[in-house]
């Protein structure tokens, strides 16, 4: 008797946009991981407004993956993101890193250091030129 185990389900990719500055690599990245794995893409922006920036829109070259978009209301980014985590439990969290003075944090500031730390999934940190370009990573 041959018992293969069954193949793992579609990753989930949680990829949490803090600007646009970082949009580009992270959708790049995140798209990448999930399409390798036939798996699934969601973009969460957190704002203070609730509304979604102009910038965040998907251009035609992603459109073979199921992606979704949501903005978020609030002024606690960390909270937001981490409340998403547990509600979807994806994979893996994207994120970005932006160096700035981290104001007495052991790491790379408040933000960042409580999604790393609180998370209930694994975490990628992503520090990537401003000058990343707009398209997605080819596999040649």
């Amino acid at each position: 008797m041959n018992d293969v185990p069954p193949p793992p389900p579609p990753p989930h990719i949680l990829v949490a946009v803090g600007g646009q500055d970082h949009f580009w690599p992270l959708l790049s990245l995140g798209y990448a991981l999930a399409k390798a794995g036939d798996g699934r893409l969601t973009l969460l922006f957190v704002s203070a407004t609730g509304h979604t920036p102009e910038w965040l829109i998907l251009p035609a070259a992603y459109a073979d993956l199921p992606i979704e978009i949501e903005t978020v209301q609030s002024d606690a980014p960390a909270r937001a993101i981490l409340d998403r985590a547990r509600k979807d439990r994806p994979d893996l969290l994207l994120v970005g890193w932006r160096r700035r003075d981290t104001k007495g944090h052991p790491l790379t500031g408040s933000t960042l250091d409580t999604i790393m730390w609180q998370s209930p999934c694994d975490v990628a940190v992503v520090r990537a030129p401003a000058n990343w370009p707009p398209a997605p990573l080819s596999r040649t």
